[in-house]
This record gives structure tokens, sequence and C-alpha cells, in this order.
């Protein structure tokens, strides 16, 4: 997965680069199925159904390194879907 653009909140995973128009890798995803972005965060949804995000409105620090998102443990996520307002969503293999 490689990234550009404006990385006002880390949102292309590149460390103090506000704007790159070089691609560059993003380390630490591996098997990224999509990738869906807003204006301050991204997402990654890997073919095992995990879901990784960086950027930085969705908590009050910019995050660098992908995190994976916490409590779908149970879940098998088949989509992902973001837009620049506030809405973020998962779509499990149930249609949940």
């Amino acid at each position: 997965v490689y990234s550009c653009g404006d990385n006002a909140y880390a949102q292309c995973r590149h460390r103090r680069i506000r704007i790159d128009i070089a691609l560059r890798k993003i380390d630490n995803l591996s098997d990224i199925k999509k990738i869906s972005t807003k204006r301050g965060g991204s997402f990654a949804l890997n073919k095992k159904g995990e879901v990784y995000f960086w950027g930085g409105l969705m908590s009050n620090k910019h995050i660098v390194i992908p995190e994976k998102l916490n409590g779908f443990e149970k879940y098998k996520i088949i989509d992902i879907l973001c837009d620049d307002e506030s809405d973020n969503m998962c779509i499990t293999e149930k249609n949940e």
C-alpha cells in the first residue's frame, strides 16, 4: 500500500511531511483488500477481516503507524466505508 497527498493529520502515514506528492510505502499493512479514506484519517481492511486506522480525527493524537481497531474480534468484516463528515461503517459477513 502506497500513499501521497495532504498529510495534515498523518492520514497518509508520513512523518513530519504536510503535503507530499511522492508515493511512499505504508509499512505494517499486508493482504489489504480495501482502503477507505477521509479528510483526517484512513482505514484499511485486510483479507482476514481486520480493520486498521491511521490519521488523527478519531483520537486526540495523530496515529502514524496503522493500528488495528479493537472490538471487532468476534466479527469478520467484509467491507468498510467512511466519508468526510463523521460516518465510518463496517459490514460483517452476516450483513450486520
